[in-house]
């Protein structure tokens, strides 16, 4: 079978890679000091990726050695991402896979999708590595379908690569086709020069082992005409091109080039067709083929009347061959026309830049003596003008120097005690300001442990419990605990010591209640419509509790066993400046003698507590589901 070709670049790209990315010394790099720096660091290590992966690692090091001082789970696995990509440059795809394992692992309790759609996809590139195709494809899918749960959708062009080399490897020629397709729309539609040039490519490469001459042609065609919009891919364009035929023999690509020639002709692509005729050339020349050689050669010259430089280049060619073949008359001819060309080119280039270079001068000399005039008549109104204020000036001055002397003294004196004293009483409000909020934090934070340590005592409890109600019992406890603490959490973590954060808070409360209740992915879906503001916390800490009552009733008791449905929560400010807060589902409904005063649910109950002590009235009804509506007098905001 045919090996894939994705990881290790072959040497005309790692050429181009050299020539468009300037190199970044490594040497005498002082560490990062902040957050912002260590971001930068990381993005440095990805720009030596692939050419200089010794850099790379320098900067991943010093980034680590950052981190094991200031710990950050997002810059931590990021950093062991960027490993895996280092090693599996280098070629190390199974140190690739452990570095990966441990970015996987810190990210897991995150819930980055953006990063675990990129993870999941660099997977799967060490899996092809491996040869591991089934999984590799797997994950190419999964990575896929993260990237489009993300807002707005993204779609990345490397899995659908992945995927063609993959079916390439099992000669699966039309399905690579189709797959490099999608990966070529993708690219495009994300405006990625470089990526859909290397896609082109890798379509010239798939043409070449289908053996398919109609094909290969359209698929060269189609990348010239895209790199000869770009000046960066211009400048890549010998390396891919050459890279086509590195493993054929010269008679093969002599082969190859004249079944592909005759479509280039017939759409009158002439540039395409002038890159033909000169490889052409040149290869009939190398086989001794002189006649042939000069046949291509005059070919492309006639083609080339309306490009000069190339012109010159099949002039300078013949010249060669003829002079190989030992025709001193026709070598002859053919030098003199290349040296008049070059002459006259030299001359039109020459001329250009004589005129321009005169213009230049006239133009400078004009804007000088118009800035002389001008300076002159200046510098005569302003002698006049400051005759004028020298005599006032000097009048004033000399009354007001010893009154001014003496208020200029007065003043100092007083602006530097006022100074010392502001400085002084400015110094120690700070301090005291420093040392309040950092007593409340870690106010806030002890009381988040001991709710951290009540709710593992209630979990070490339902393990040596057998009673099915007293664990469900407990794990409600759990969670009426675990919602508290995630407040004072976020009142430490956030830098708001008095208020939560309500978008943040029962997002949080959500995701945690979903792990609690085991709640597998896309069985119970949720949204919310909830807005982004501070509630102090004496009135956070009831509003909590009732909101985690009633979005664990519904995970619940709305969806039993295996039930599929969705959740939406909604927090809405009304009119007369009350709120209301939602909660409804597509479950299973209420059941018909409900009824929310009289039930005797512990929960309900403590709803029915904090609603009162809230002021507020809820409100429950059954329609496709349930709806539960708290209407709320006042929210206490920041």
């Amino acid at each position: 079978m045919l090996q894939p070709c994705l990881f290790r670049c072959p040497f005309s790209l790692l050429v181009t890679i050299l020539c468009l990315v300037p190199q970044i010394a490594s040497a005498q790099v002082e560490q990062p000091e902040s957050r912002v720096e260590v971001l930068r660091w990381l993005a440095l290590s990805e720009n030596n990726i692939a050419f200089q992966d010794d850099s790379a690692l320098y900067y991943l090091d010093q980034v680590d050695h950052y981190l094991s001082k200031h710990p950050d789970a997002t810059l931590l696995h990021q950093m062991w991402y960027q490993r895996s990509r280092v090693m599996l440059s280098m070629g190390l795809p199974e140190e690739a896979r452990q570095m990966l394992q441990k970015a996987q692992d810190i990210l897991r309790p995150l819930h980055d999708t953006a990063s675990l759609a990129l993870y999941t996809k660099q997977e799967a590139k060490i899996l092809l590595y491996l040869q591991d195709y089934a999984r590799s494809m797997q994950l190419t899918l999964r990575s896929d379908s993260l990237y489009a749960r993300l807002d707005p959708p993204f779609y990345n062009w490397e899995n659908a690569k992945i995927r063609a080399d993959i079916h390439r490897v099992h000669q699966q020629f039309d399905q690579a086709e189709i797959e490099l397709d999608t990966s070529l729309s993708r690219a495009l539609a994300y405006d990625s020069p470089m990526n859909v040039g290397f896609i082109l490519w890798h379509k010239i490469q798939l043409s070449v082992l289908i053996n398919d001459s109609e094909k290969q042609a359209q698929a060269i065609e189609d990348y010239l005409d895209f790199v000869g919009k770009d000046q960066i891919l211009e400048r890549v364009k010998p390396f891919h091109m050459g890279a086509l035929f590195d493993n054929e023999s010269p008679y093969q690509i002599i082969k190859r080039i004249e079944q592909i020639l005759p479509y280039y002709e017939q759409s009158q692509n002439y540039p395409a067709s002038l890159i033909m005729l000169e490889n052409l050339a040149d290869l009939y020349q190398e086989t001794n083929q002189y006649h042939r050689a000069a046949a291509a050669a005059k070919k492309a010259l006639q083609l080339s009347n309306r490009f000069y430089q190339t012109k010159s280049d099949f002039l300078s060619q013949l010249y060669e061959i003829y002079k190989a073949v030992g025709q001193p008359k026709q070598a002859l001819e053919y030098l003199e026309q290349w040296k008049r060309l070059d002459d006259s080119i030299l001359q039109v280039e020459n001329r250009t830049k004589i005129q321009e270079l005169q213009v230049r001068y006239q133009t400078a000399q004009k804007e000088q003596e118009i800035y002389h005039l001008v300076t002159q008549n200046q510098i005569k109104d302003l002698t006049i003008a400051k005759s004028r204020r020298n005599d006032l000036i000097l009048g004033i001055g000399l009354l007001s120097t010893l009154l001014l002397s003496t208020l200029l003294y007065a003043l100092s004196r007083y602006r530097k005690q006022t100074s010392q004293t502001l400085a002084s009483t400015n110094a120690k409000l700070e301090t005291s300001l420093l040392e309040r909020e950092l007593l409340l934090k870690e106010i806030h934070h002890r009381v988040k442990n001991n709710l951290q340590v009540i709710s593992s005592l209630l979990y070490l409890q339902t393990q040596h419990t057998t009673d099915t109600r007293a664990i469900q019992a407990l794990n409600e406890g759990r969670n009426r605990v675990q919602s508290m603490g995630l407040i004072h959490q976020n009142l430490y973590q956030d830098g708001h010591l008095t208020g939560v954060n309500i978008k943040t808070y029962i997002e949080k409360l959500i995701q945690s209640l979903m792990e609690s209740y085991q709640v597998q992915p896309n069985r119970i879906t949720w949204t919310t419509d909830l807005p982004d503001r501070n509630i102090r916390i004496d009135t956070m800490i009831p509003l909590a509790l009732i909101i985690n009552e009633l979005i664990s009733n519904a995970i619940k008791h709305g969806f039993p066993g295996q039930r599929k449905g969705h959740l939406n929560i909604r927090l809405t400010e009304n009119d007369n400046r009350g709120w209301t807060f939602e909660v409804k589902d597509n479950g299973v409904g209420l059941a018909e003698n409900f009824e929310f005063l009289n039930s005797d649910s512990l929960g309900l109950e403590l709803v029915r507590m904090f609603s009162k002590r809230l002021g507020a009235r809820m409100k429950y009804a059954s329609n496709g589901g349930t709806c539960c509506t708290l209407s709320l007098p006042n929210l206490d905001l920041l």
